[in-house]
């Protein structure tokens, strides 16, 4: 199973005091780089902080993407240990995997003498495992945040100063506005 997963991350931020120096810090994985995720404020002044959060946000995706989900019959499996796949007859499958999680099934109708049906005892489990040699990031789970007030730059035609419309309004551009065209 392949799934579909963001393949380059961005963060960027504004710092008004040194507003020249560019604060979009970006990512990308190996795979999927069309498919974008983007978030203001990145919550940093520093940009060298900023490039930091990136790599670790495209971290979390790549864990994400790395996940395979799977069942068997082995009641040993539990969450942090390892397994290896080998004579898989996809190369590409043959490695060490580490366990996220499990989840054990099972029935065994001969524990109540009286309720003794002659069903046979089940076991199964399904597991998530990523590949050994990925490195574990656990995903942010903060709820989103609005930091006080959001600045922004008054546009408007060029060579005019501060541009009003007829009822005096400016037009302004957020910093998280990727698209805008002012």
């Amino acid at each position: 199973v392949n799934r579909v997963r963001t393949g380059q991350v961005t963060y960027t931020d504004y710092n008004y005091e040194q507003p020249k120096i560019p604060q979009e810090m970006t990512h990308a994985g190996d795979l999927d780089q069309d498919l974008k995720q983007f978030d203001y404020p990145g919550r940093y002044v520093d940009p060298v902080m900023g490039q930091m959060r990136t790599t670790e946000w495209m971290s979390e995706h790549i864990v994400d993407n790395q996940q395979v989900e799977a069942s068997s019959d082995v009641m040993r499996l539990a969450s942090g240990y390892s397994f290896n796949i080998s004579d898989h007859p996809r190369s590409e499958i043959n490695r060490d995997y580490i366990m996220l999680s499990v989840m054990h099934t099972g029935q065994d109708p001969q524990v109540h003498e009286d309720e003794a049906s002659g069903m046979p005892t089940t076991y199964y489990n399904q597991f998530t495992c990523i590949p050994r040699d990925v490195v574990f990031k656990a995903p942010k789970l903060a709820a989103p945040v609005v930091d006080g007030p959001q600045t922004a730059v008054v546009v408007g035609p060029a060579g005019e100063e501060i541009y009003t419309d007829k009822l005096g309004r400016i037009k302004v551009q957020f910093h998280w506005d990727r698209y805008g065209n002012n």
